[in-house]
């Protein structure tokens, strides 16, 4: 969940009634400013409590291990129709945290190129997650129908999520099958409202963040890269006399990161909808001790130089993600700046950094979140190129509903 707060670009619109400025609500139909009717669904919270949440740090071969134990057990259903799950060796793609999962079964040859694909990525608020980015079903399998298949594949991911202590399976798509609605609870997935997802392609952060065709990766380290990027933004940023900074967060700032997230949770009115704690920022963000520890995210961390010592004033939270269709990608989770320090443009800065880290990093689009009644932030966000994907439609599972789901599998 995405909210830019800061610079020219207003977490909230003080305009709109209290109550608009929420994310997660219970289900209701409410007036907005411009006079039209939206319908905005709970997003349900997990259950857990942060002393629930894993502790642990994940590396990549522990999470090849994970998914390929859920591929040998398989459910029953791949198994009645003799489809065999298998971990594919070679994705490629570089995004570490992106896998595909083959499907092979004797009456599809390899030309049918079923599969699932899929990353993993990170909510500030409740912890690790699973992003489904495709399914392409088997083309021949007897008497099952698309939902039946649909239903298997989301068994699947629930296991391997669970394995993995995330919290959720999430997707986008343009449709919301009759399934959903139709399903019974506990195994009904939930349907967000009420978000807008914004993206900006390489042409449009080219624009953006004044990128010429001099600015090369000095590095295949993506730390590397994203320090190149931001120390030539504030050789940029210097030259205007203004006294805020930005570097890569350390396992030293966890403190400072759940501060501020709990900060903008309690800015929409949620103060108790955190469920993750400094302790798991740091597991899950700066893993040590494993030479392959997985990164669920990346954060920046924003200073101000305040008499005479640099001072926290906010975050911008992201993490890498793989798309089939567009690539590579950069999703801005979180963005936050303290309310004293929104003007000046620091959330246009930010904002620029991130740009240009995405497009030295080879993403093809950069990516986030934003609400649809927040006017002056989509405002903002078309005038520096980027554009709201219509139509499109994001889903989940999460919570009580993962694990149900995941306990149901035969």
């Amino acid at each position: 969940d995405f909210e830019v707060i800061g610079g020219p670009v207003e977490g909230g619109n003080n305009d709109e009634p209290e109550g608009r400025r929420t994310k997660r609500r219970s289900h209701a139909t409410r007036k907005v400013g411009d006079g039209h009717t939206h319908s905005f669904q709970a997003s349900a919270h997990t259950s857990l409590s942060s002393h629930e949440i894993n502790m642990e740090s994940v590396s990549l071969s522990a999470a090849e291990k994970i998914i390929d134990d859920v591929c040998s057990k398989s459910l029953k259903f791949w198994k009645d129709h003799d489809i065999v799950l298998k971990r594919s060796q070679d994705t490629g793609h570089a995004v570490a945290t992106y896998f595909s999962i083959e499907l092979l079964s004797p009456s599809n040859d390899k030309s049918d190129a079923a599969h699932i694909s899929f990353y993993l990525s990170y909510t500030t608020w409740d912890g690790r997650m699973v992003y489904l980015d495709r399914f392409q079903p088997p083309s021949i399998v007897s008497g099952a129908t698309s939902e039946v298949l649909e239903k298997a594949m989301l068994q699947t991911l629930s296991l391997i999520a669970t394995g993995l202590n995330c919290v959720r399976v999430t997707w986008r798509d343009m449709t919301i099958p009759s399934w959903y609605t139709a399903e019974a609870e506990p195994h009904k997935p939930e349907t967000l409202h009420g978000w807008l997802t914004i993206a900006m392609d390489k042409e449009a952060m080219v624009e953006f963040a004044g990128i010429s065709d001099e600015d090369k990766d000095i590095s295949s380290n993506t730390s590397e890269i994203i320090e190149a990027c931001i120390l030539e933004a504030q050789k940029t940023r210097a030259s205007g006399g203004n006294d805020i900074s930005v570097r890569p967060a350390t396992a030293a700032d966890v403190g400072s990161i759940e501060r501020f997230v709990r900060k903008l949770a309690v800015y929409e009115k949620e103060p108790e909808a955190v469920h993750v704690t400094k302790d798991n920022y740091k597991v899950d963000g700066y893993p040590v001790g494993l030479s392959d520890g997985l990164e669920f995210f990346r954060c920046l961390m924003l200073e101000k130089s305040i008499d005479g010592t640099k001072e926290p004033i906010g975050i911008a939270m992201f993490y890498l993600g793989n798309q089939e269709e567009f690539g590579k990608l950069l999703y801005l989770e979180d963005l936050f700046i303290e309310e004293e320090h929104r003007r000046g443009g620091s959330g246009t800065h930010v904002m620029k950094i991130l740009a240009k880290c995405a497009h030295a990093l080879g993403c093809n689009r950069f990516l986030w979140q934003a609400l649809d009644w927040n006017t002056p932030a989509l405002n903002f966000y078309s005038k520096i190129g980027a554009k709201v994907q219509n139509g499109v439609i994001t889903s989940r599972y999460a919570g009580e509903a993962l694990q149900s789901l995941a306990s149901s599998v035969e």
